[in-house]
């Protein structure tokens, strides 16, 4: 795994918080930095292996979520007077101007503050769980019909080598929990094919057990210019991921409803009781998973968004979700 962290503005100075004060969101992106299927391979037309160095997309939007906050947090930190120099330049105005309408420190409307001893406190951590999915000698490699045990123990049987992408997530999911001890937890992947056939190039999907969250991340969508639309936890479709031989199969059989069993297999995991501390009294966090398959790559030379090839879909969704979640950078939202 890579771990980052990113404490807000309102961690800083005298306003530091208690641990215990200190919310925590997670965004977990898939790191898979080629994607050949396996020994699933990737054949035949359609098969698209030749783009396949985009099975990363989700683990780049997650950095590059992170190298955004981090400059506008910069900016919050900073001094009227820097503020302005730097807004004189040309700076954080002009690199976020399709995420902030304005972050001009001449108008009155954006009066940043470094926080308050009611504001809550966020800290903001990334996991990217990094690999990649090749045929090997290795014996470490996955192969159709074997049983893997995920980090909290639920036994996992790989009917499908080319459906590795949940298998990480469901242990970066566990690590958010037990490790981090995350109160939100948005994971973002291109993890299935199936959900660019049910809402084509343009847009991703979104499943969540969390309504709040969900309604927060489609207005983030609408601000963020990255659409989203949400699809649906169809419980009676787990009948699909059962196994004879362990917890739960890897991928459906049945060729149907794919980016849905793909979320209820990562849910499972985020409702999993915590194996670190059984005892304490902590909730499930809430959770999204986000599959941007589609939206990451546009073969179109120019869209409103990119040039082209990798778009960088869900570095403003996300940084306008932290944000927005963030009582001391709400101003930067107008």
């Amino acid at each position: 795994f890579i771990h980052l962290t990113l404490p807000t503005p309102c961690l800083y100075g005298k306003h530091k918080r208690k641990s215990d004060d200190v919310k925590k969101i997670v965004l977990i992106g898939k790191g898979v930095t080629f994607d050949s299927g396996g020994y699933n391979l990737k054949t035949g037309a359609g098969s698209s292996i030749e783009r396949m160095k985009y099975d990363m997309a989700g683990a780049a939007a997650v950095l590059g979520t992170f190298a955004s906050l981090k400059r506008i947090f910069n900016y919050v930190g900073q001094s009227n007077n820097s503020r302005k120099r730097e807004y004189k330049e040309g700076g954080i105005f002009f690199f976020f101007k399709n995420l902030i309408y304005d972050l001009n420190p001449y108008s009155t409307s954006c009066a940043i503050t470094k926080g308050s001893e009611d504001a809550p406190a966020y800290e903001i951590h990334g996991c990217i769980a990094a690999c990649e999915n090749l045929i090997s000698g290795n014996s470490q490699v996955n192969r159709p019909g074997d049983i893997i045990v995920a980090a909290d123990g639920t036994t996992i049987e790989v009917n499908n080598t080319d459906a590795e992408g949940r298998l990480t997530l469901a242990d970066a999911i566990w690590y958010a929990k037990n490790i981090i001890g995350a109160d939100v937890i948005v994971d973002v992947a291109t993890l299935t094919g199936a959900i660019k056939i049910a809402l084509g190039p343009q847009i991703a999907g979104l499943f969540s057990t969390s309504d709040a969250l969900a309604n927060t991340l489609l207005q983030c969508s609408q601000q963020s210019g990255e659409p989203l639309w949400r699809q649906p936890l169809y419980t009676v479709y787990k009948d699909m991921l059962k196994s004879d031989i362990a917890d739960l199969k890897n991928s459906s059989t049945t060729g149907f409803a794919g980016s849905i069993t793909a979320g209820l297999f990562l849910q499972r995991f985020v409702e999993n009781k915590c194996t670190l501390d059984p005892f304490k009294k902590k909730e499930n966090p809430q959770w999204a998973h986000i599959d941007l398959a589609g939206p990451v790559w546009s073969d179109n030379k120019r869209t409103e968004l990119s040039a082209g090839g990798a778009t960088g879909y869900g570095v403003r969704l996300l940084t306008k979700y932290v944000l927005s979640q963030c009582v001391t950078c709400n101003s930067l939202l107008s």
